[in-house]
Parts: structure tokens; sequence; C-alpha cells
């Protein structure tokens, strides 16, 4: 049975406010040892996931910008990609639409819906609303399939989700932002597709995902084992048949799975 861990990181992985991820470490060590891909599953770019598996000190396939694009390492446990030839080391599957698109919808609604979204602002407004360092907050400006936007009245977001729908995109709410991305992107179907591959390839899977907020709520549906990390800034988030870790992370992400892969 070949075990894929999917995590959510803001709030999963890393801890909400300082991102501190020294607790996961040896778990991560043992995932590795065990050959259990560790596959980032996140909002954030391409360009900010190199650099925290890097951090990590990992290399699998990762599920960026909401589930917009997933990627996987050329030669990667003898999965065969022949339809996405390898460009850098990385095949690339494309479930979003591209960034000029959404942020030229976004850019005509913005004045009536009260919309600031990355494109529009500073890197300092970006520090002030994230937390993150100066070489972060860089990377999550290189957008290539979504937009992390705040809005003036967020009771106004069910109106924009129908008025953007009929553009081919979707609103998602994640733990800081909403985030707009093409409607055939979702973690859940990125999920799906890696999971077909590997299936394609005589593997045997069994899907754990780990996460915090609404936006995670399709990789949750579509995991056999779903995992909720509790999140003190998002206390209401919910499903019925997830398994919820006793901690917020990243101490409740170590403990869960711990528990879950008897590690």
């Amino acid at each position: 049975m070949k075990k894929l861990v999917f995590t959510d990181m803001d709030g999963t992985l890393l801890d909400h406010h300082t991102y501190d991820f020294a607790p996961v470490l040896p778990t991560i060590d043992e995932l590795k040892k065990r050959n259990i891909p560790l596959i980032l599953t996140t909002s954030k770019t391409k360009a900010e996931v190199l650099w925290w598996q890097k951090k990590l000190q990992i290399n699998a396939p990762f599920i960026c910008e909401n589930g917009s694009a997933l990627y996987i390492p050329q030669n990667y446990d003898n999965l065969k990609l022949l339809a996405y030839p390898p460009k850098d080391g990385w095949h690339c599957i494309v479930l979003g639409k591209k960034y000029d698109f959404i942020t030229t919808y976004l850019e005509s609604v913005q004045e009536k819906y009260g919309i600031r979204g990355f494109k529009t602002m500073d890197i300092q407004s970006i520090i002030e609303l994230t937390s993150l360092d100066l070489t972060q907050a860089k990377l999550a400006k290189k957008r290539e399939f979504s937009e992390p936007f705040i809005i003036d009245e967020p009771e106004l977001v069910e109106i924009l989700k129908e008025e953007a729908a009929l553009f081919g995109l979707n609103i998602i709410e994640g733990g800081r932002f909403f985030h707009c991305l093409g409607s055939g992107a979702n973690k859940g179907a990125a999920m799906g597709i890696l999971s077909s591959i590997y299936r394609r390839c005589d593997y045997e899977v069994q899907t754990i995902a780990l996460g915090d907020s609404p936006n995670d709520l399709p990789m949750l549906e579509f995991a056999q084992i779903p995992i909720i990390i509790p999140n003190p800034s998002k206390p209401n988030f919910s499903y019925n048949k997830a398994i919820y870790a006793p901690s917020p992370a990243p101490k409740g992400w170590v403990e869960i799975l711990k528990e879950v892969l008897c590690l």
C-alpha cells in the first residue's frame, strides 16, 4: 500500500502566526525513511513551495495555488508522465487559469466590491498582512494561477462568487485571504490526478489529507483519511468525516500523524 500524505501549510504544517516548523522535522524524516511522500498542498506559489521544500529537505510532488497546478519531479517513484514533458526537472499539470486573466477580471470589479489583491499591493503591505519576511513576501508575489485578496465588505463575497462563475472563476476562503482562481482548480481535483497517476503505475494508494481552513475542504472530501488541524483563527471549520488533531499546528500535525501512521 502506497500512502500519500497531502498537507496544507499555513495553520496546518506551520504555525499560523509564526510559521514555526521545527517540531515537524523529525516526523518528516520518519516519512522519508518509510518512503511516504509529503505532498505540500497549498495556496502558496510554486516559488514559495520550492523554497519551503528546500527548508524542509523534501523532494516530492506538490500542489500549489489552491489546486491550480500539480508539479511532479522528473523520474519520481517511476511514475509515467509521457503526456507532460518535464521542464527544469518538473512535470506540470495545470488545472487553473492564467494569472493575467484572473487579475484582469478582479481589476474590473475591484471598485464595486472594494477588493485589494496581491498584484496591487506593495511588498510592505503583504508583509504586514501575512507576517512573512521580505524573501517570502517576494516569492508570494510570483503568482501564476490565482490571486489572494481582501475585500472591504465580506458579506458581498457570495454575490462576487456568482459573478465570477460567469467568467469560469471561483472564489474560495483561505486562512487569511479570499482567493480567486479558475473554476477547474481545487486541491481535491489535483489530489485525484496524482492518485490516478500512481494507480495507473500499478500502485495501490491510500490518501491522507491534513487541513485547517474552508479551502481545504475539497482535499479532505477526497481523502480516505481526512484530518483537521484546529486553527484558533478559524474555530468553526469542520467536516463530519474528519479526524481532529488534539492541538494547533505544528504540534497537532505531529501528534495526529504519529497516531494515524503509527510512526
